[in-house]
C-alpha cells in the first residue's frame, strides 16, 4: 500500500512539472527519499523537480532543505546539459551542411524541443542522422578524423570520437534501427529514408524530422527496447509528446 502511494505522488509531481495539472499534493516527510530515486532511475530528475517547485507554489508539502539544495543544484546541472547539446548539436549540424550534407537530429534534443517545460529533460547522448549511405558516411568521417576506430560501424551507425564537448555523439547512416521482423524493417527503413526529407530547421540551428517520422521511428525505437533491455519512463514521456505533436490523421496513418 505504502509503495502504491507513493507512486500515485511520484506521478502527480510529473504531471504538476509538466504542467498538466495544478493540483497540490500532500507529501509524508518519510516520502522524500523513495520519490528522488525513482525520478533518479527513471531519469526523470529535472521533471520531478519541476513538479516539486510546483506543488511549493501551489501550497503543497515542502521537501527537506538538504534534498532541496542537492536537487536544485543537479537540475540546474540538467538545464546547462541542454543548453551545450544545443549547441552541439548546432555545430554538427553546420559542420556537415558546409560540405554539402544533410543531416537530422534524431530523438534527444529534437524531444525536448516539444516538452512544455524547457531544460527538465535529461539528455543522454545526441544521435545525427548522415544522409549519403554507409559506405559514404563511414569514409568521410574517417577521412575527416571523426571517426573513433575502436568501435566498428554496426549496420546502422557509428560512434564520432569524443570532441572538446564530451557528449557520446552516434552518426546513423540508416534513419532508424528497425524492427526485428525483416520484412518490417525493410518498408519502414524505406518509409523513414523518403519521410526523413520532409525535416525542418528549427530555430536552435539544427534539423528535426517531421512528425510521421517521429511517430514510425520511436514507436519503432521502443519495440527494440522492448525485447532488448527494457523501456524507461523517459522513453514513455518523450513518446507521449511525440503523440500530442502530431494531428489525428498522422496518428491514424
Amino acid at each position: 500500500m505504502r509503495m502504491k502511494k507513493d507512486y500515485s505522488i511520484f506521478f502527480q509531481l510529473i504531471r504538476l512539472g509538466l504542467g498538466i495539472s495544478d493540483e497540490a499534493v500532500v507529501i509524508p516527510m518519510e516520502a522524500w527519499k523513495g520519490l528522488y530515486k525513482e525520478a533518479e532511475r527513471q531519469s526523470m530528475l529535472g521533471v520531478v523537480f519541476e513538479g516539486v517547485n510546483r506543488n511549493v507554489i501551489l501550497g503543497g508539502t515542502k521537501p527537506p532543505t538538504a534534498l532541496v539544495l542537492k536537487w536544485m543544484g543537479i537540475s540546474q546541472v540538467i538545464k546547462r546539459k541542454n543548453v551545450k547539446f544545443d549547441e552541439e548539436a548546432k555545430r554538427l549540424t553546420q559542420l556537415f551542411d558546409e560540405n554539402g550534407i544533410f543531416t537530422v537530429i534524431l530523438k534527444g534534443q529534437g524531444n525536448e524541443l516539444l516538452y512544455p517545460v524547457r531544460g527538465c529533460r535529461i539528455p543522454g547522448d545526441i544521435d545525427i542522422f548522415v544522409d549519403g549511405g554507409k559506405e559514404f558516411v563511414v569514409d568521410w568521417i574517417d577521412r575527416h578524423g571523426l571517426a573513433d576506430r575502436a568501435e566498428k560501424a554496426t549496420y546502422h551507425h557509428v560512434h564520432l570520437l569524443p570532441g572538446a564537448s564530451g557528449i557520446d555523439i552516434e552518426v546513423h547512416f540508416l534513419p532508424s534501427s528497425g524492427l526485428f521482423f525483416p520484412t518490417h524493417r525493410h518498408r519502414l527503413q524505406r518509409f523513414l529514408q523518403s519521410e526523413v526529407r520532409n525535416s525542418v530547421m528549427c530555430d536552435r540551428g539544427f534539423r528535426i524530422p517531421s512528425a510521421m517520422f517521429n511517430l514510425l521511428m520511436q514507436l519503432a525505437h521502443i519495440h527494440c527496447h522492448f525485447f532488448c533491455g527494457g523501456i524507461g519512463l523517459r522513453q514513455m514521456n518523450d513518446f507521449y509528446y511525440v503523440l500530442m505533436s502530431s494531428s489525428k490523421d498522422e496518428r491514424r496513418s
